[in-house]
């Protein structure tokens, strides 16, 4: 998905968790399937009821994890980043 429409989407459903993965592209399961991995099982715990650590984040955090250093993720709210993505 490209950002500009996950934070569209965000911002739509502010009840939802959105998630950028820095170092990937448009394919990230492809680049860093553990990334993607981890951070799936850990909406799916706290789906179930669990504290997976994503839920109580703050937005524009980092989160972390064990994937490789090359990947970075952050927790967004959705807000516009410019005048063109309103």
């Amino acid at each position: 998905v490209v950002p500009l429409w996950g934070r569209r989407a965000k911002r739509r459903r502010p009840d939802a968790t959105y998630l950028e993965i820095s170092g990937a592209g448009h394919c990230p399961h492809h680049e860093s399937p553990e990334c993607v991995n981890e951070l799936l099982t850990r909406l799916l715990a706290e789906q179930g009821g669990e504290d997976a650590g994503l839920a109580g984040a703050e937005e524009g955090a980092a989160v972390a994890g064990a994937w490789p250093a090359a990947f970075s993720v952050r927790k967004l709210s959705g807000e516009p980043q410019g005048l063109w993505e309103r």
